[in-house]
């Protein structure tokens, strides 16, 4: 069949914008928290989310670069593409996403948490006005039946088979695309047949979702602010002191590794599924803690309420404010010894270190700590953990065994904290 360009590119065009429309249905945001010996837990799908980012980086030019195609076929047979040079006009050289990383540490010393948010950004505006352009070079060719080649798409066996694919991979091969787009009645990946099609787009908020956002951020703000406001006094060194671990079990449940996770960890750094709760150190004798975790909170509902400002607000905002967990976990390191090195050859000798302080688990809600533990780990003094060192070689050696007692002192502040903290009330 003799194609006419021009109306290929637009349908290239309209397949790449929907594909685009699909990357936006997802979290925009990732987190990860880096504490000593290079534990890194994540917070979101960090995979999924460069995926999704580098695909929209790849696909957003290539739509406006089809759409320049189609725009030059038409105006040289005299069309007027007047309205379409309007909206180009505005667009400039766009990113299909403009990453965004956010650093900050909490806490102080060996233990501290080094924590990192990326956010996406994804070109939103720029998909629409994508769509006003194809909308503009449509109406300035209405000899075209625009609808009867979408219906014609929609209903061929090809389409539904590479739809099919399409779903499964999560990808998009443009050489691939201009292919199946052979005939004008080819639509790569039209919006009913894609995975999620039944369910309505993260940006479309119903008013009464929108209204209840906007509670759930009001309430939030409302604590978060009342509690930074009680944190110096609540956190003071006199006050922590006073606070005595009580017979009961605390609610606030810390998530410690399985057993043979720990142990990998401790021996090579990997250690899989090794939990996701944290916790901030600081020194003990300072004379205030920072409010670092609150103060993160609270950036979360700042951006959530400037989205809901400017109607950006979506179904995923809902999820940045579920992030904020009710508690958290810091910790007063009293007494911090490091494990020093003594010999690498012919065998690793070593003095354990220990970490001696205490524990307390914060509750956003009440504005106080509701449960406390004293914290006494040490190194094992055996070489039960060093048996991979063996395999290093040279004066990396010394520091591969201080790695991984290292490793072996946060293991074993996390299993306390999964087994020794205690409500504070009697």
């Amino acid at each position: 069949m003799n194609v006419d360009p021009a109306v290929r590119s637009v349908r290239v065009a309209v397949a790449l914008s929907d594909r685009f429309a699909e990357l936006l249905e997802g979290p925009q945001t990732v987190s990860s928290r880096k504490q000593s010996g290079a534990l890194v837990g994540f917070s979101g799908d960090q995979t999924g989310l460069s995926l999704r980012i580098g695909e929209a980086q790849q696909l957003y030019p290539e739509i406006w670069q089809h759409l320049d195609e189609a725009r030059t076929a038409f105006a040289a047979r005299g069309i007027d593409v007047g309205a379409y040079d309007a909206i180009r006009a505005e667009e400039g050289n766009g990113l299909g996403a403009a990453v965004d990383i956010v650093e900050a540490r909490h806490g102080f010393g060996t233990h501290a948490v080094d924590e990192q948010v990326k956010s996406a950004n994804f070109n939103r505006a720029g998909l629409a006005r994508a769509k006003q352009a194809v909308d503009a070079l449509m109406k300035a060719t209405p000899e075209i039946d625009w609808a009867g080649i979408a219906r014609a798409e929609a209903e061929d066996p090809d389409v539904v088979a590479f739809g099919r694919s399409a779903r499964v991979k999560r990808w998009v091969s443009l050489g691939l695309l201009v292919v199946v787009l052979a005939s004008p009645f080819v639509y790569l990946i039209h919006k009913h047949l894609t995975a999620g099609s039944d369910r309505p787009a993260a940006a479309s908020m119903t008013d009464e979702e929108r209204a209840e956002l906007a509670a759930t951020t009001t309430r939030l703000r409302g604590a978060i602010t009342a509690t930074r406001a009680s944190w110096p006094r609540v956190t003071a060194p006199a006050a922590l002191a006073g606070i005595v671990p009580g017979p009961k079990a605390c609610e606030f449940r810390f998530d410690a590794p399985m057993q043979r996770d720990a142990d990998r960890f401790i021996r090579d750094g990997a250690g899989g599924a090794l939990g996701r709760t944290t916790f901030a150190s600081y020194r003990a004798g300072g004379t205030s803690i920072r409010d670092d975790q609150l103060a993160a909170m609270a950036r979360i509902v700042e951006g959530v309420d400037a989205r809901l400002a400017d109607s950006r607000a979506d179904a995923f905002d809902r999820e940045r404010l579920a992030s904020i967990t009710p508690q958290f976990v810091f910790l007063i390191i009293d007494q911090e010894i490091e494990p020093a090195i003594t010999a690498t050859s012919p065998k690793v000798s070593f003095t354990p270190g220990a970490v001696i302080g205490r524990a307390f688990v914060f509750s956003v809600q009440s504005g106080r700590i509701v449960c406390a533990a004293k914290i006494d780990v040490r190194n094992t003094p055996d070489d039960t953990y060093l048996d991979g060192v063996t395999r290093v070689r040279g004066p990396r050696k010394g520091d591969a065994a201080a790695d991984v007692l290292h490793r072996e002192l946060e293991i074993r502040i996390r299993q306390q904290l999964a087994t020794e903290l205690r409500s504070t009330e009697p």
